[in-house]
C-alpha cells in the first residue's frame, strides 16, 4: 500500500510539473512580459538564458522577457528530473529546446534548466527560481562537476536561504581564476541535492 500511494504521488507531481510548465510557455505565446513575470513570486528570482544579470523581483523579470519575448521563444521539455519538497514546494531540472525566430530565420536553442516551483499565499503555483543555460560541453562538465560552495572564497550571493522542510536555496556568481564568471543554482539538505552551475553569457545589456 505505501508504495502505491508513493508511485502515485509520483505522478501527481509529474502531472502538476508538465501542467505548470504549460502554463508559463503559454504566457510566452503571448508575448507579453507582464503575463510571463506574473508566473514567478513577487520575490522571484531568474537567471535567464541571454542574460548576466540575477533578475529579483517580477518587474526585473519582466524587462528580460521585454527582450527575450522579440525572439518569439517556445519551449519544449525534452527531459526532467522532479524532486518534491513538500506538498507546496517541488523543484524540476532538466533539458528543454525553444523554437525561435532570429533575423527571420527559425532556430532550435537547447537548453538546461532548474525551476523551483512553490505556491504563493493564494494556493497557486509560482516560480522562485529559474536557471536556464545553453547546453554545452562546459556548461555540463561544470555542473557535473558539482563543486562545494565552501570552497569558493568570492561569491556573489543571489539567495541563500531555506525554501521549505530544510531544503536550503543558494544561488549567485564566483569569479574563476580564469577571469570566467560562472552562475550557480545549488539546492543541499546535509548535502548536496540538486547543483546547476553555468557561464555567465555575455553581457548584451539585458
Amino acid at each position: 500500500m505505501e508504495r502505491e500511494n508513493s508511485m502515485e504521488t509520483e505522478k501527481n507531481i509529474e502531472a502538476i510539473a508538465e501542467s505548470n510548465f504549460s502554463t508559463w510557455n503559454d504566457q510566452l505565446l503571448t508575448k507579453e512580459s507582464q503575463k510571463v513575470a506574473q508566473v514567478y513570486l513577487p520575490d522571484g528570482e531568474l537567471f535567464g538564458t541571454v542574460s548576466s544579470k540575477i533578475r529579483k523581483g517580477r518587474e526585473e523579470i519582466r524587462e528580460y522577457f521585454d527582450h527575450f519575448l522579440k525572439i518569439d521563444p517556445s519551449g519544449k521539455v525534452i527531459e526532467r528530473n522532479i524532486i518534491q519538497f513538500s506538498e507546496d514546494c517541488y523543484l524540476d531540472e532538466g533539458f528543454y529546446d525553444f523554437n525561435v525566430i532570429r533575423n527571420g530565420k527559425e532556430e532550435v536553442v537547447h537548453a538546461r534548466f532548474i525551476y523551483i516551483w512553490k505556491k504563493d499565499d493564494n494556493g497557486d503555483w509560482k516560480i522562485l527560481h529559474h536557471h536556464s543555460y545553453a547546453k554545452s560541453e562546459e556548461n555540463k562538465k561544470l555542473s557535473d562537476f558539482r563543486l562545494n560552495l565552501k570552497d569558493i572564497d568570492n561569491i556573489q550571493w543571489g539567495t541563500n536561504k531555506e525554501v521549505v522542510g530544510g531544503f536550503l536555496l543558494q544561488t549567485g556568481f564566483y569569479e574563476r581564476e580564469d577571469g570566467k564568471t560562472i552562475r550557480f543554482s545549488c539546492v543541499s539538505k546535509g548535502e548536496l541535492v540538486s547543483g546547476h552551475f553555468s557561464e555567465c553569457p555575455e553581457d548584451h545589456g539585458v
